[in-house]
């Protein structure tokens, strides 16, 4: 008997393998990463490779991240793998993703974002002004404003607390997209440095080559390695299409949206 004769094993149960994502899955934003066209590529330029620290379109990452779209699949922990950990393959809070069957596929360096808002490690910001730890964008923020580094996901933070010990408290501000907004009067003064916890949007990068897994010439999907990384350091960001903004009661049309309005990513209804 041939050792390939279908009668030595059980065929694979892809209606199965759909109805685990479907009933145990999760839904993210999965958006393509391409390289910024202001990468240097000669010598007389600078370091090939490198990017172009004031460019306005990737802003000096390298790389650009669109064409947002739903994908649903599986999310599970890598640290419990204890040799991988030790090994320095994984690092923690790294994960595996495995999209579902009929997902498109997702390439090096592709973002995934989760549409679960979760608490994020604190965030320390110098008010009103840029520092090592917190870029500021050229106008894109108000007076008011102060960048975040990931998307929050909730109107309020967890704790505010400045560098004389100060609390602030939900009357003092409000989180929305990549900005935590201060009330006129309230906050900390410019210049001042206070810490942030916050519920937020993770953002995280495919950082190996994803693995395309197969049975019999027949595709059962990716894996892929998420690690979580700041990838959208400024407030332009494009809005996927089926978003629905903070004051809005009704979701918009894809032409609606701009690439310069802040995302407040929800689950789709």
């Amino acid at each position: 008997m041939p050792f390939n004769d279908p009668g030595l094993a059980i065929d694979m149960n892809f209606e199965g393998i759909e109805g685990l994502i479907g009933n145990r899955g999760v839904q993210v934003i999965h958006e393509m990463s391409m390289p910024c066209a202001c990468i240097t590529t000669s010598t007389t330029q600078g370091a090939v490779g490198s990017a172009k620290p004031g460019c306005t379109i990737c802003n000096g990452k390298g790389y650009t991240y669109d064409d947002a779209v739903r994908m649903d699949g599986l999310l599970a922990n890598l640290t419990f793998t204890r040799n991988f950990v030790q090994l320095g393959w994984v690092k923690p809070g790294d994960l595996s993703f495995a999209p579902s069957l009929h997902a498109r596929v997702v390439s090096d360096f592709d973002k995934i974002t989760l549409t679960t808002p979760v608490p994020v490690e604190p965030q320390i910001i110098v008010r009103g002004q840029e520092s090592a730890l917190t870029p500021r964008p050229a106008g894109q923020l108000a007076d008011l404003e102060d960048l975040l580094l990931w998307e929050a996901g909730r109107e309020f933070a967890l704790r505010i607390k400045d560098e004389d010990g100060k609390v602030y408290r939900n009357t003092d501000h409000r989180c929305k997209g990549y900005k935590i907004i201060w009330t006129p009067g309230a906050g900390p003064a410019v210049g001042k440095t206070y810490t942030i916890k916050y519920m937020a949007f993770m953002e995280y990068i495919a950082w190996t080559t994803p693995v395309q897994r197969w049975d019999r010439d027949r595709s059962i999907g990716q894996r892929v390695m998420l690690r979580a990384a700041v990838v959208t350091q400024a407030v332009k960001q494009i809005i996927p299409p089926w978003v629905e903004r903070v004051d809005d009661n009704a979701p918009r049309s894809d032409n609606d949206y701009t690439d310069n309005e802040i995302p407040t990513l929800r689950p789709p209804r």
